[in-house]
């Protein structure tokens, strides 16, 4: 893949996808017992979590100075 490549998504599609991907993260934590009940977890500490795996997972991918994510 080149730079020069047009995009295959727009904005909107891009932040569906993204808020589906967190959705289904917590959907999966909340049913996992031993998330809920071992370790006290709530749905916003899973949310927490997705949103934070997800910004470390793109910083990796991309050059820091290319995204500044806040949590």
């Amino acid at each position: 893949m080149t730079m020069t490549q047009p995009n295959r998504y727009d904005w909107r599609e891009l932040r569906t996808y993204l808020e589906g991907f967190i959705q289904a993260q917590v959907e999966q934590d909340m049913n996992d017992p031993d998330f809920t009940q071992e370790l006290d977890w709530t749905e916003d500490k899973s949310r927490k979590n997705a949103v934070e795996n997800l910004r470390d997972s793109l910083t990796i991918m991309f050059p820091n100075e290319l995204i500044d994510i806040k949590v």
